[in-house]
């Protein structure tokens, strides 16, 4: 039996588009994940991709998954409407056994290619006050700005890189300036909902990387 919850993504996918073809964010993450099965809505858990826990603060709308055109794609939620709209996005891909948070860099510093970006910080810090067993203990931070330009708002961006075992996964915030305080403390908590689980015996890294694609709305809940 599948539910779903939260508004039909077809209201969501041309914003989501335009935004993410504007700041080629799949370009800097380069994904590949197989079609996983997933729980969302309030929560999200993916046994074949190792990770649980997806679960926003009130208010955020997790949108369900009922295309897996885009199946890099994890999970993502959203929050109000129009130029007020924030997102939180979660994607993944496999990596190399043994890769370290380090390795991530070039991943991370990609971000400095987006059109409009400024104040680009890289950071490496802990995973302290996050569920225990992320690779390394580490996590990369990302922060930066979209400038305004036009009739384009300023909108600062945060990402968190990190690893359970073979699979890198990129938790990515866009929302407005004005809005950067709550909706950083909304990442916060949302990230420290997730739990890495056991590596399954099907996921390999000897797979391609497939190319990119645009990112589908949400995900979809399986009673199984």
């Amino acid at each position: 039996m599948i539910q779903q919850t939260g508004k039909s993504p077809r209201r969501l996918l041309p914003w989501l588009r335009r935004v993410f073809a504007r700041h080629a964010l799949w370009a800097t993450v380069g994904v590949l994940l197989g079609v996983s099965q997933l729980w969302a809505g309030p929560e999200l858990r993916s046994r074949e991709w190792a990770i649980d826990g997806f679960k926003p603060p009130p208010r955020w709308e997790v949108t369900p998954r009922d295309r897996p055109s885009y199946p890099q794609l994890i999970a993502w939620a959203s929050r109000s409407d129009g130029p007020e709209r924030a997102v939180i996005s979660l994607v993944g891909k496999r990596v190399t056994q043994g890769t370290t948070v380090r390795e991530l860099l070039p991943e991370a510093n990609a971000i400095k290619r987006w059109p409009r970006v400024e104040n680009v910080r890289v950071q490496m810090l802990s995973t302290l006050g996050w569920a225990p067993g992320w690779t390394g203990n580490l996590r990369l931070q990302v922060d930066a700005v979209l400038a305004q330009s036009g009739k384009e708002r300023a909108q600062v961006i945060r990402q968190y890189l990190f690893l359970n075992g073979p699979i890198a996964y990129t938790m990515t915030l866009i929302a407005p300036v004005e809005q950067a305080t709550a909706r950083l403390r909304d990442l916060d908590d949302t990230a420290s909902n997730l739990t890495p689980l056991e590596i399954a015996s099907s996921v390999t890294t000897d797979s391609a990387i497939a190319p990119a694609a645009l990112p589908d709305a949400g995900s979809s809940r399986s009673d199984r």
